[in-house]
Protein backbone atom coordinates (compact mmCIF):
# COMPACT_ATOMS: atom_id res chain seq x y z
CA UNK A 1 0.00 0.00 0.00
CA UNK A 2 2.56 2.29 0.93
CA UNK A 3 4.45 1.68 -2.40
CA UNK A 4 1.26 3.09 -4.44
CA UNK A 5 0.85 6.11 -1.86
CA UNK A 6 3.91 7.64 -1.35
CA UNK A 7 5.83 6.80 -5.02
CA UNK A 8 2.49 9.13 -6.14
CA UNK A 9 1.70 5.78 -8.54
CA UNK A 10 -2.48 6.35 -6.73
CA UNK A 11 -2.75 10.21 -6.83
CA UNK A 12 -1.53 10.02 -10.81
CA UNK A 13 -4.09 7.15 -11.35
CA UNK A 14 -6.44 9.11 -9.72
CA UNK A 15 -5.73 11.90 -11.84
CA UNK A 16 -5.89 9.38 -15.05
CA UNK A 17 -9.46 8.50 -13.94
CA UNK A 18 -10.80 11.92 -13.90
CA UNK A 19 -9.09 12.79 -17.66
CA UNK A 20 -10.40 9.62 -18.62
CA UNK A 21 -14.27 10.90 -17.22
CA UNK A 22 -14.06 13.81 -19.55
CA UNK A 23 -13.43 11.76 -22.86
CA UNK A 24 -16.06 9.23 -22.00
CA UNK A 25 -18.70 12.13 -21.30
CA UNK A 26 -17.93 13.94 -24.79
CA UNK A 27 -17.33 10.76 -26.12
CA UNK A 28 -13.98 11.08 -27.47
CA UNK A 29 -10.90 8.69 -27.44
CA UNK A 30 -8.15 10.82 -25.58
CA UNK A 31 -5.79 8.00 -24.65
CA UNK A 32 -2.73 10.25 -24.95
CA UNK A 33 -4.20 12.75 -23.31
CA UNK A 34 -4.77 11.29 -20.39
CA UNK A 35 -1.77 9.06 -20.17
CA UNK A 36 0.22 12.38 -20.33
CA UNK A 37 -1.42 13.67 -17.17
CA UNK A 38 -0.71 10.41 -15.44
CA UNK A 39 3.10 10.74 -16.33
CA UNK A 40 2.82 14.50 -15.95
CA UNK A 41 1.37 13.96 -12.61
CA UNK A 42 3.51 11.06 -11.35
CA UNK A 43 6.90 12.82 -12.48
CA UNK A 44 6.26 15.96 -10.94
CA UNK A 45 4.66 15.28 -7.68
CA UNK A 46 8.02 12.95 -6.99
CA UNK A 47 10.42 15.59 -8.30
CA UNK A 48 8.38 18.24 -5.87
CA UNK A 49 8.00 15.69 -3.19
CA UNK A 50 11.84 14.71 -3.52
CA UNK A 51 13.60 18.73 -4.03
CA UNK A 52 11.34 20.02 -1.25
CA UNK A 53 11.12 17.80 1.48
CA UNK A 54 12.81 18.68 4.62
CA UNK A 55 11.16 15.99 7.20
CA UNK A 56 11.94 12.89 6.76
CA UNK A 57 10.79 12.12 10.18
CA UNK A 58 6.92 11.25 8.85
CA UNK A 59 6.31 7.93 7.14
CA UNK A 60 6.14 9.51 3.73
CA UNK A 61 9.85 11.32 4.23
CA UNK A 62 11.58 8.19 5.51
CA UNK A 63 9.93 6.27 2.61
CA UNK A 64 11.05 9.19 0.22
CA UNK A 65 14.57 9.07 1.48
CA UNK A 66 14.76 5.51 1.17
CA UNK A 67 13.84 4.91 -2.08
CA UNK A 68 15.05 8.08 -3.35
CA UNK A 69 17.18 7.05 -6.26
CA UNK A 70 14.65 4.69 -7.30
CA UNK A 71 11.76 7.66 -7.30
CA UNK A 72 14.13 9.60 -9.37
CA UNK A 73 15.01 6.73 -12.19
CA UNK A 74 11.23 5.96 -12.44
CA UNK A 75 10.03 9.95 -12.43
CA UNK A 76 12.89 10.63 -15.50
CA UNK A 77 11.26 7.37 -17.03
CA UNK A 78 8.30 8.92 -16.46
CA UNK A 79 9.31 12.36 -17.95
CA UNK A 80 10.20 10.62 -21.09
CA UNK A 81 6.79 8.96 -21.53
CA UNK A 82 5.51 12.84 -21.10
CA UNK A 83 7.67 14.24 -23.51
CA UNK A 84 6.82 12.27 -26.33
CA UNK A 85 3.03 12.46 -25.95
CA UNK A 86 3.29 15.99 -25.44
CA UNK A 87 4.94 16.26 -28.92
CA UNK A 88 2.00 15.01 -30.78
CA UNK A 89 -0.53 17.34 -29.09
CA UNK A 90 -1.71 20.48 -31.04
CA UNK A 91 -0.37 23.65 -30.36
CA UNK A 92 -3.44 24.56 -28.04
CA UNK A 93 -2.78 21.92 -25.96
CA UNK A 94 0.55 21.93 -25.66
CA UNK A 95 0.23 25.83 -24.63
CA UNK A 96 -1.78 24.62 -21.78
CA UNK A 97 0.62 21.74 -20.26
CA UNK A 98 3.18 24.55 -20.70
CA UNK A 99 1.32 26.84 -18.35
CA UNK A 100 0.57 24.33 -16.13
CA UNK A 101 3.92 23.03 -15.57
CA UNK A 102 5.23 26.06 -15.11
CA UNK A 103 2.50 26.64 -12.39
CA UNK A 104 3.55 23.25 -10.89
CA UNK A 105 6.91 24.16 -10.59
CA UNK A 106 6.87 27.85 -8.68
CA UNK A 107 3.85 26.66 -6.45
CA UNK A 108 6.18 24.72 -4.36
CA UNK A 109 9.10 28.20 -4.31
CA UNK A 110 6.70 31.16 -4.88
CA UNK A 111 3.12 30.42 -5.14
CA UNK A 112 2.41 28.48 -1.95
CA UNK A 113 3.46 31.48 0.30
CA UNK A 114 0.23 33.72 -1.18
CA UNK A 115 -2.30 33.38 1.54
CA UNK A 116 -5.02 30.76 1.19
CA UNK A 117 -4.20 30.34 -2.65
CA UNK A 118 -3.20 26.74 -2.45
CA UNK A 119 -6.63 24.92 -2.80
CA UNK A 120 -8.10 27.45 -5.82
CA UNK A 121 -4.52 26.67 -7.40
CA UNK A 122 -4.99 23.01 -6.87
CA UNK A 123 -8.95 22.97 -8.05
CA UNK A 124 -7.73 24.80 -11.06
CA UNK A 125 -4.46 22.86 -12.27
CA UNK A 126 -6.84 19.61 -12.24
CA UNK A 127 -9.60 20.82 -13.56
CA UNK A 128 -7.42 22.13 -16.66
CA UNK A 129 -5.75 19.27 -17.03
CA UNK A 130 -8.14 16.71 -16.60
CA UNK A 131 -11.20 18.44 -18.13
CA UNK A 132 -9.93 21.45 -20.66
CA UNK A 133 -6.49 19.58 -21.95
CA UNK A 134 -9.13 17.04 -23.46
CA UNK A 135 -11.27 19.65 -24.96
CA UNK A 136 -8.74 21.98 -26.71
CA UNK A 137 -6.92 18.43 -27.34
CA UNK A 138 -10.06 16.91 -29.51
CA UNK A 139 -11.16 21.09 -30.74
CA UNK A 140 -14.48 20.51 -28.93
CA UNK A 141 -16.39 23.76 -29.17
CA UNK A 142 -16.22 25.89 -25.73
CA UNK A 143 -20.25 25.76 -24.45
CA UNK A 144 -22.06 25.97 -21.77
CA UNK A 145 -21.68 21.58 -21.78
CA UNK A 146 -17.77 22.32 -21.36
CA UNK A 147 -18.63 25.38 -18.43
CA UNK A 148 -20.88 22.96 -16.74
CA UNK A 149 -18.53 19.99 -16.66
CA UNK A 150 -15.15 21.69 -16.25
CA UNK A 151 -17.04 23.81 -12.85
CA UNK A 152 -18.18 20.30 -11.79
CA UNK A 153 -14.49 19.18 -11.86
CA UNK A 154 -13.85 22.41 -10.14
CA UNK A 155 -15.91 21.79 -7.40
CA UNK A 156 -15.07 18.17 -6.81
CA UNK A 157 -11.50 19.23 -6.37
CA UNK A 158 -12.28 22.01 -4.28
CA UNK A 159 -14.31 19.94 -1.87
CA UNK A 160 -11.82 16.51 -1.28
CA UNK A 161 -9.26 18.87 -1.21
CA UNK A 162 -10.13 20.70 1.82
CA UNK A 163 -9.45 17.61 4.14
CA UNK A 164 -5.85 17.06 2.79
CA UNK A 165 -5.31 20.79 3.83
CA UNK A 166 -7.20 19.62 7.45
CA UNK A 167 -4.64 17.28 7.56
CA UNK A 168 -1.75 19.78 7.05
CA UNK A 169 -3.05 22.03 9.37
CA UNK A 170 -0.33 21.49 11.55
CA UNK A 171 2.49 21.46 9.28
CA UNK A 172 1.16 24.36 7.47
CA UNK A 173 0.55 26.90 10.16
CA UNK A 174 4.07 27.63 9.84
CA UNK A 175 4.77 27.67 6.66
CA UNK A 176 1.34 28.49 4.64
CA UNK A 177 -1.92 29.81 5.05
CA UNK A 178 -4.63 27.98 4.32
CA UNK A 179 -8.51 27.40 5.02
CA UNK A 180 -8.34 25.09 7.67
CA UNK A 181 -6.00 27.88 9.46
CA UNK A 182 -8.05 30.75 8.60
CA UNK A 183 -11.70 29.35 9.78
CA UNK A 184 -11.07 25.98 11.47
CA UNK A 185 -11.44 22.28 11.41
CA UNK A 186 -15.19 22.39 12.00
CA UNK A 187 -16.04 25.38 9.91
CA UNK A 188 -13.86 24.54 6.83
CA UNK A 189 -15.19 21.58 6.68
CA UNK A 190 -18.58 23.72 5.99
CA UNK A 191 -16.86 25.35 3.23
CA UNK A 192 -16.40 22.00 1.84
CA UNK A 193 -20.21 20.99 2.33
CA UNK A 194 -21.45 23.99 0.49
CA UNK A 195 -18.77 22.73 -2.20
CA UNK A 196 -20.39 19.65 -2.22
CA UNK A 197 -24.21 21.07 -2.76
CA UNK A 198 -23.09 22.98 -5.49
CA UNK A 199 -21.77 20.56 -7.30
CA UNK A 200 -24.60 19.00 -6.59
CA UNK A 201 -26.95 21.61 -7.95
CA UNK A 202 -24.72 21.86 -11.13
CA UNK A 203 -25.49 17.79 -11.84
CA UNK A 204 -29.23 18.66 -11.76
CA UNK A 205 -29.02 21.73 -13.59
CA UNK A 206 -27.09 19.67 -16.57
CA UNK A 207 -30.14 17.01 -16.37
CA UNK A 208 -32.17 19.93 -16.83
CA UNK A 209 -30.35 21.03 -20.09
CA UNK A 210 -30.04 17.37 -20.98
CA UNK A 211 -26.07 17.49 -20.91
CA UNK A 212 -26.05 14.20 -18.97
CA UNK A 213 -29.22 11.62 -18.75
CA UNK A 214 -30.95 10.54 -15.91
CA UNK A 215 -28.40 7.39 -15.17
CA UNK A 216 -25.36 10.01 -15.00
CA UNK A 217 -27.52 11.84 -12.72
CA UNK A 218 -28.42 9.23 -10.32
CA UNK A 219 -24.77 7.89 -10.26
CA UNK A 220 -22.99 11.22 -9.78
CA UNK A 221 -25.33 11.56 -6.77
CA UNK A 222 -24.19 8.38 -5.47
CA UNK A 223 -20.63 9.73 -5.89
CA UNK A 224 -21.78 13.18 -3.77
CA UNK A 225 -23.04 10.66 -0.75
CA UNK A 226 -20.42 8.77 -0.76
CA UNK A 227 -18.01 12.43 -0.64
CA UNK A 228 -20.00 14.47 1.69
CA UNK A 229 -19.35 10.57 4.23
CA UNK A 230 -16.18 10.69 3.78
CA UNK A 231 -15.49 14.32 3.78
CA UNK A 232 -17.59 14.32 7.61
CA UNK A 233 -15.62 11.37 8.62
CA UNK A 234 -12.00 12.62 8.14
CA UNK A 235 -10.28 15.09 10.38
CA UNK A 236 -6.50 15.55 11.51
CA UNK A 237 -5.78 12.63 13.60
CA UNK A 238 -7.36 10.09 10.62
CA UNK A 239 -4.38 8.53 9.39
CA UNK A 240 -2.73 9.12 6.30
CA UNK A 241 -4.28 6.51 4.49
CA UNK A 242 -7.63 7.65 5.22
CA UNK A 243 -6.85 10.72 3.18
CA UNK A 244 -4.35 9.51 0.11
CA UNK A 245 -6.29 6.41 -0.56
CA UNK A 246 -9.94 6.31 0.71
CA UNK A 247 -10.49 10.19 -0.19
CA UNK A 248 -7.69 10.07 -3.66
CA UNK A 249 -10.25 6.96 -4.34
CA UNK A 250 -13.08 9.54 -4.66
CA UNK A 251 -11.42 10.15 -8.46
CA UNK A 252 -11.63 6.96 -9.57
CA UNK A 253 -15.31 6.25 -7.90
CA UNK A 254 -15.87 9.20 -10.35
CA UNK A 255 -14.79 7.18 -13.02
CA UNK A 256 -17.23 4.59 -12.14
CA UNK A 257 -19.85 6.31 -11.57
CA UNK A 258 -19.52 7.55 -15.64
CA UNK A 259 -18.81 4.17 -16.83
CA UNK A 260 -21.42 2.90 -14.70
CA UNK A 261 -24.06 4.79 -17.00
CA UNK A 262 -22.49 3.43 -20.43
CA UNK A 263 -22.83 -0.20 -19.23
Amino acid sequence: MQHLIYSNFFVSLCTFCLCLSTAILFSVNSYSVCFFVFFATFSTYNFQRIFTEKNYISKRGVYIKKNKKSLIFISLISLFFCLNLFLKFNFLTQLIMCLSAIICFLYPFYLRRVPYLKIFLISLLWSITTVLAVIIEENIVLNIEVFSHFLSRFLFVFAITIPFDIRDIKKDTSTILTLPILFGEKKVKIISFLAIFLFLLNTILQFQLNIINLKTLISLSFLILIMALLIYRSGSSKNEYYFSFWLESLSIVFLLAIVATII
